[in-house]
């Protein structure tokens, strides 16, 4: 009961910050999101989730191709940490993608896609790699470091939406153990200077809401309610 309560309230809050978001930047809608961490070869970096972040953007700049953007950005202090791989399991949803390729990339960044195989040991168990990005046995200093950024183009599939990628990412968050919806997973590797710490491989299962949202979010609900209190004022004055 409790669980599907949370997922109730998940689903209608993000609803709502998304009409906040619309209203706010009418030519972009966006919806960003930190990560869950869920161990490793040492769990060194399980303190990692809440300054790795992804983005999924509905990408406007060009209208005559239905896409959305997911831009993932390293906020690790120096010389933390690095992402290193992205995964993508897009669970029932199935149709939701056709295609996904690198749109832009930090100087000095260098992901690229990565041949689908047997899903990562940190990875769970029914965790599909749909799309794989990363730098494969490169050092760990070309992933995404601190301050830097990836941005990946997803193409959508015939009569898919962005408002269906938001859908599945909510579907993803709440059935973490599942194949319901989308979820995301990053791989992050252990910076000691130069080099790479190949035993500090670290992974997310989940995407979970980044807590800098939910103003965004409280800011829906408060014009839901606004525009509540000014129809009943309006009847009232009618009767």
């Amino acid at each position: 009961m409790v669980r599907t309560f949370a997922f109730l309230v998940l689903r209608t809050t993000l609803g709502l910050g998304l009409i906040a978001m619309a209203i706010s930047a009418p030519t972009q809608a966006s919806m960003v999101y930190d990560f869950k961490m869920s161990g490793g070869a040492n769990n060194s970096l399980s303190w990692a989730g809440e300054l790795l972040f992804v983005e999924a953007i509905d990408d406007l700049s060009t209208p005559a191709t239905d896409d959305v953007l997911f831009k993932f950005t390293n906020t690790i202090s120096e010389p933390q940490a690095s992402i290193v791989n992205i995964y993508f399991d897009t669970g029932n949803y199935t149709d939701l993608f056709t295609d996904m390729s690198i749109y832009e990339q930090s100087t000095g960044v260098s992901l690229g896609s990565l041949p689908l195989a047997t899903n990562h040991p940190f990875l769970p168990n029914n965790f599909t790699e749909d799309y794989k990005f990363g730098i494969g046995n490169a050092l760990a200093p070309a992933g995404i470091n601190p301050g830097e950024y990836t941005v990946l183009s997803a193409t959508l599939g015939t009569g898919m939406t962005y408002a269906d990628v938001i859908i599945a990412l909510d579907e993803g968050l709440i059935n973490d153990t599942e194949t319901a919806g989308l979820r995301i997973a990053v791989l992050g590797r252990r910076l000691y200077g130069t080099g790479g710490d190949d035993a500090a491989y670290v992974t997310n299962s989940t995407v979970v809401p980044l807590p800098a949202a939910w103003p965004m979010m409280m800011a829906g609900l408060g014009l839901m309610g606004l525009i509540a209190r000014r129809r009943t004022a309006s009847a009232d004055s009618g009767s």
